[in-house]
């Protein structure tokens, strides 16, 4: 499985081959991460090359295939560079939500960890994405209680398109219930290395899923090509599983289930939402 065994599945002529065969060698180096030999050096590409949920050739009722990205860049020139990392990015952004359903997750409450700044630039208004809408919705997070967020934010996504949410097996209502209260923590488990030894202002929430909202296995489209936190498998990645992070697992099993779903507003939150901080 993967990227080589696409193009022998082809049919491609030699010259589109080994125009392919050079496209790759290009994508590992356009898509590197970090220092040669660090733990993130080559996970974008591995999580595109790898991702089981992922066919390689085109297969009915299946993500899009690596086989149709190759070709897609072969189509286009191919770009080169910075404009090949971009038309990356543009075809995961095209291609998100196409892994198989969840129905465990729609049974259960999931829970999600918001940056403030993408939080209130999303959720609305004009003036959620001003000082002022800001410090509205920081206020809210702060001394509301959980009817008076589900008002406020009734009417505002959570999110801009897509949003990225876990849940607990054993524990339907509890998304969180093996989690503390401490930012380190949560950045740790949730694999959120974005914001790992940033001062971002993290916020966490849960909420259930509106029955019109179908939760999917995040697939390496979903992924994309901008972080290489993510991991494929439908689990979280917890940092400390690659021998970094804060939070002090050591075991790719502490990952938690998580899916990714269209957007929704705040009229379904199950739990107020709180500030992380250590």
């Amino acid at each position: 499985m993967g990227f080589r065994e696409a193009i022998d599945a082809s049919g491609w002529d030699a010259k589109r081959r080994q125009a392919a065969d050079d496209l790759l060698d290009e994508m590992r180096g356009v898509l590197s991460w970090g220092p040669p030999g660090g733990p993130y050096a080559s996970r974008i590409f591995h999580n595109l090359d790898a991702d089981e949920a992922v066919p390689d050739v085109p297969e009915a009722d299946s993500p899009v295939s690596r086989l149709e990205l190759l070709d897609d860049l072969l189509s286009s020139g191919p770009p080169h560079g910075d404009a090949l990392k971009l038309h990356l990015k543009g075809f995961c952004r095209h291609h998100k939500k196409e892994g198989p359903p969840d129905p465990l997750a729609k049974d259960r409450v999931v829970g999600r960890v918001w940056q403030l700044d993408a939080l209130a630039r999303h959720s609305g208004d004009d003036s959620a994405a001003s000082f002022g809408g800001k410090a509205l919705v920081r206020e809210t997070i702060e001394t509301a209680d959980l009817e008076a967020q589900r008002k406020f934010f009734t009417n505002r996504l959570l999110a801009q398109h897509v949003m990225w949410s876990n849940y607990h097996e054993a524990d339907a209502e509890h998304p969180f219930c093996e989690l503390g209260e401490s930012r380190a923590e949560h950045v740790d488990r949730l694999g959120l290395g974005q914001h790992e030894g940033t001062s971002d202002e993290l916020v966490r929430g849960s909420y259930r899923l509106p029955d019109s909202v179908e939760p999917k296995t995040p697939t390496a489209w979903d992924g994309g090509v901008r972080v290489p936190y993510w991991y494929p498998g439908g689990r979280t990645r917890p940092l400390s599983c690659d021998g970094g992070g804060t939070g002090g697992f050591n075991n790719r099993t502490y990952g938690l289930p998580e899916v990714v779903h269209d957007a929704i507003t705040g009229a379904t939150l199950a739990e107020a939402m709180k500030f992380l901080a250590d």
